[in-house]
């Protein structure tokens, strides 16, 4: 798998040629098709694929109007959140990732695409193969640069930097997308109140989100201490297990039942045990996401990124911990470097873990036997199995 400070390094190169050739078809000639679906551009972030996906859901967009270009790895979440329209472009190997983009030239003036909205901030290399396709579609796109000004032209319009934070990006482009009426359906969950579920991981995308694992060590014996009937299940990815293991060791010498779920539920299991735990605990990850989308009550811990650049503040199932610093967030763009201000010391990370378990516990007393949530149809049959 190609790095992402590599594909970072890597993106820089495009910027000049994007540029040339942006310029070049700026006054292309564009075909109108009122009834043709979209063309959505999310690549990075199974988090990031289920936030937009639960935004587009509570804006009314009419998804099986949506053709994703994004990465293989990300077809199960979308599927279960209801996209069913892939293309797929490979970023494991330079020549896959090449392949594919020109599989996809190739292949897509077979299928008719109204307009292209590009989720991708600020990539060079993303925003040149976005115009190539522009070109061979005739088409208009919609995308986010990292510009001081938002460029309207008369077939691409470009937002700048007032819009890169996820949730302002993705409410602008979701102008864009086709509407529907709400397809929501009502779900009574029985909800196991002696289950925990915590995510101490994050992506190697941005490890700095990440609270140290001693200080979750911590954090979860305060909770045991008052809550001793408890039991901690530990979410995962495969290469997450060890880091994950080593916790749940550590716990079971203190006799703290813990599971270590980490490669062990796919994403149709880990939705399932989201909405019927009591709650969950998590760093700024994927999951959180998800966890949104499925209304679990949330304990989410901040720091180089902030609940403001997602939308949220105001959650009602949700709970923010975090110590606003007047650095933070310091991650605000994919090319952004986490710490520099506190020279990697990551000191938004330094949070009491008596603070933390406070919440926690504050949190576990509101929970109740059942939850009503409202999901979509897809997430409706894969909730309501076994129920």
């Amino acid at each position: 798998m190609i790095s992402t400070q590599t594909l970072v390094r890597l993106d820089s190169l495009f910027k000049i040629p994007w540029i040339f050739f942006h310029r070049a078809i700026a006054n292309r000639n564009i075909k109108t098709k009122q009834s043709a679906p979209v063309l959505v551009i999310k690549f990075f972030g199974w988090g990031s694929v289920a936030k937009l996906v639960a935004m587009c859901e509570g804006t009314g967009v009419d998804k099986s109007q949506i053709v994703l270009l994004t990465q293989p790895q990300h077809e199960e979440i979308s599927r279960m959140l209801g996209i069913t329209h892939f293309l797929f472009i490979r970023f494991d190997k330079f020549f896959n990732f090449f392949y594919d983009c020109f599989k996809i030239w190739n292949h897509i003036k077979k299928d008719k695409i109204k307009c292209i909205v590009d989720f991708e901030r600020c990539s060079n290399s993303i925003s040149l193969f976005r115009s190539m396709l522009a070109l061979r579609l005739r088409c208009p796109t919609i995308s986010f640069y990292n510009q001081k000004k938002d460029l309207f032209l008369k077939s691409d319009t470009i937002f700048g930097v007032d819009w890169l934070s996820h949730h302002q990006m993705y409410n602008k482009g979701i102008e864009y997308l086709p509407k529907c009426s709400n397809q929501k359906k009502q779900l009574n969950i029985p909800v196991d109140r002696s289950k925990i579920l915590i995510n101490i991981n994050a992506s190697k995308y941005l490890l700095a989100r990440r609270l140290h694992r001693n200080q979750f060590l911590k954090v979860i014996q305060l909770i045991h201490n008052e809550k001793r009937y408890t039991a901690f299940h530990f979410t995962g990815s495969p290469n997450e297990k060890q880091y994950v293991q080593e916790l749940v060791d550590e716990l079971k010498n203190f006799q703290i039942e813990s599971h270590n779920q980490a490669n062990e539920w796919n994403l149709s299991q880990l939705a399932r045990e989201l909405s019927r735990c009591a709650l969950f605990v998590t760093n700024d990850s994927g999951p959180l996401h998800l966890a949104m989308l499925l209304q679990t009550p949330t304990l989410a811990i901040w720091g180089p990124t902030q609940p403001a650049q997602f939308g949220y503040e105001r959650k009602p199932n949700l709970t923010n911990i975090t110590l606003r610093l007047p650095c933070s967030p310091c991650f605000v763009r994919p090319t952004s470097k986490a710490g520099i201000e506190c020279h990697n010391r990551i000191d938004c990370m330094n949070i009491n873990e008596k603070l933390i378990s406070k919440n926690v516990i504050e949190l576990f007393s509101g929970t109740s036997n059942d939850r009503m949530i409202e999901v979509s149809p897809s997430l409706y049959e894969i909730l309501s199995d076994g129920n």
